[in-house]
């Protein structure tokens, strides 16, 4: 709000003060907020304030920027609270104490050259020069901070990156064999080279072997391109920084370089990669292929995909992520999130639950038509099922047809008890 008032009353003055023997040169922008100023210093690339903030940002380095093409320098300074008359106002004064306020003169310090204000001057970075960051400390002043920003460099270092662009993939078992082709590609170039320069590569990846190997990709092959996978995603995500938070996992680097989480299940029988778990960063796009990966073949519930996933990686926040990746599937969103509920179930009949004697109360199915061979001649015969609505048995016969005569002939010729038949239209009781 200040830095827009600034440029509308500049925009409202500008003739007049084109007249002026000494026309304006430098507006000074005080603030309490040491958040709001540490914001303007940073690079206009950030983007952890947040959208709103950052759109604020743009706004206020535009006309940093215009103003400073009219001739118009634009300072920052922190001030305290108490000193900041902009506070009275909203706060509340009483009558007595409003008549003798700086609310209507400012500090006093005001009156006086800006390098004896005891204020703290902020750097700011603009839209047209972001590289020019002022490296200087809060609390310099501007000359100081003009002779420092001429002075130094600034150094910049390329961000580490992944060795693929996780993006473009969307299985994390067909990434293992991109790269496991990749190294063996590579294998076959270094070994082509004087034996020096292979030594040194060898020593630097010790993952590439130069010998024959099949036409297919062995499982060595994918072991060692997960290896090279894994270490690299935990130098791009896992920097030291980010390692003292997880210290309460217990890492510890393995052989091949790659941070592994101690547990307590180190007597255990269970393999190597279970015991002892690759750290994998939470919120990436590996993670989440890896949980995709532990939960598309079968689509199996969040315990048993987290299951899947700890059998050989750590991932934090693992429950949040598998809930999520879980509820997007669309073959499960077709089975589970059905647009209406099925009605409860009523109670079983009787015949069902009571203990009688094995099929007393049976149900019946046909199944067929099968080929059968009668006098040399193919014919039509069907299956007939018998199932104990109590026991759940099953007896099966051969009849010709479906038709009623067969059914009782079936049912008379194999069983000399009364039976209910139950399933079907069939609900006769019949004596045999």
């Amino acid at each position: 709000m200040a830095v827009r008032l600034t440029w509308s009353i500049y925009q409202a003055m500008k003739d007049p003060l084109s007249r002026l023997q000494q026309p304006l040169s430098s507006v000074t922008i005080f603030s309490d907020s040491q958040i709001a100023l540490s914001w303007l210093a940073a690079a206009p690339s950030s983007t952890s304030p947040g959208v709103f903030i950052c759109n604020r940002l743009k706004e206020i380095r535009r006309i940093v920027d215009a103003l400073a093409k009219e001739g118009v320098t634009i300072r920052f300074a922190y001030v305290n609270t108490k000193h900041n008359p902009a506070d009275a106002g909203t706060r509340g004064l009483t009558q007595q104490t409003l008549q003798h306020h700086f609310w209507w003169t400012g500090q006093e310090f005001l009156r006086t050259p800006s390098d004896h204000w005891p204020v703290t001057f902020y750097p700011h970075v603009t839209e047209e020069h972001p590289e020019e960051e002022s490296l200087c400390a809060p609390g310099k002043s501007v000359d100081q901070e003009n002779k420092e920003v001429h002075v130094l460099t600034t150094q910049t270092r390329d961000r580490a990156t992944d060795l693929l662009d996780w993006k473009r993939h969307n299985r994390w078992i067909l990434s293992q064999k991109v790269a496991a082709y990749v190294l063996r590609s590579i294998a076959r170039l270094v070994a082509r080279t004087n034996p020096r320069l292979r030594q040194r590569v060898e020593l630097a990846v010790p993952e590439l072997h130069a010998k024959e190997a099949p036409p297919y990709i062995t499982a060595t092959e994918m072991e060692n391109a997960l290896r090279i996978l894994i270490r690299k995603h935990q130098q791009v995500h896992l920097p030291p920084s980010q390692q003292k938070v997880l210290k309460q996992l217990k890492l510890e680097k393995d052989e091949h370089g790659i941070l592994r989480r101690r547990g307590r299940m180190g007597n255990s029988s269970l393999p190597v990669n279970a015991r002892y778990s690759c750290l994998i960063a939470t919120k990436t796009r590996l993670a989440q292929l890896i949980v995709e990966d532990a939960h598309s073949p079968l689509h199996c519930g969040i315990a048993h995909a987290m299951a899947n996933v700890r059998k050989q990686f750590w991932i934090p926040k693992l429950r949040q992520m598998t809930r999520k990746l879980v509820g997007r599937c669309v073959p499960c969103q077709k089975l589970n999130n059905l647009p209406y509920r099925y009605p409860d179930m009523d109670d079983l009949p009787e015949r069902r639950v009571q203990r009688i004697r094995p099929f007393e109360h049976i149900g019946i199915d046909y199944f067929g038509p099968l080929s059968a061979k009668r006098d040399d001649e193919t014919v039509k015969v069907y299956g007939i099922i018998l199932t104990c609505a109590t026991t759940r048995m099953i007896h099966l016969e051969l009849v010709p047809d479906m038709s009623t005569s067969h059914l009782l002939l079936v049912v008379d010729s194999s069983h000399e008890e009364e039976y209910q038949l139950v399933s079907r239209p069939i609900t006769a009781r019949i004596s045999y």
